[in-house]
């Protein structure tokens, strides 16, 4: 038996390999990752270039791009879909320091954050929760609370842009379940 012919092997067949065999199946195993790696970066390009095609979609549709969703279609009616969120609000909490700066972690990095006690003004109790959490009701209410332009202000000081996403729609359907997309 060869390492090649190892990876042609159901589950079943391998957990039935006799222990001689491990150095192949290390084999194969080395192998595999290195092809799952290598298809890894390449599904990077695809999706970049699915992103760019989205991209110059909605630039010849005239429409914004965030909020979008693109589909492009394989002849077999499978479909690759491309969505633009809109910016979603930061997640997770501040830090307020004595002085009134503001930060948040990021991928375990501290971002200074505009003072959003002073945008806030006497609104900032209403608009954060006691833990420094924005509001689930934030954009709805910093402009009533605020005023259109400083509402405006503040609600973009929270926001962070969301990610494109790519995901392949086969024909034979997914078994996973996929919540209502609401960013």
């Amino acid at each position: 038996m060869t390492a090649k012919q190892i990876l042609d092997l159901t589950p079943e067949q391998i957990a039935k390999l006799p222990s001689k065999e491990i150095p192949l199946l290390a084999e194969a195993y080395i192998q595999l990752d290195r092809d799952i790696k290598s298809a890894e970066q390449l599904l990077g390009f695809y999706r970049q270039r699915f992103i760019k095609e989205g991209e110059a979609e909605a630039a010849a549709a005239e429409v914004a791009l965030k909020g979008t969703t693109w589909n492009f279609m394989t002849p077999a009616g499978e479909s690759v879909e491309v969505q633009f969120p809109e910016d979603a609000l930061i997640k997770g909490g501040f830090i307020i320091m004595p002085d009134g700066e503001i930060f948040r972690s990021k991928d375990r990095k501290l971002i200074l954050m505009p003072n959003l006690v002073a945008l806030a003004g006497k609104a900032f109790n209403k608009l954060f929760a006691e833990t420094w959490m924005l509001k689930k009701s934030f954009r709805e209410i910093a402009p009533a609370l605020l005023g259109e332009s400083k509402g405006a202000q503040i609600i973009a000081a929270c926001e962070e842009p969301s990610s494109p996403r790519v995901t392949p729609k086969t024909a034979k359907g997914s078994a996973v379940y996929q919540k209502p997309h609401h960013d």
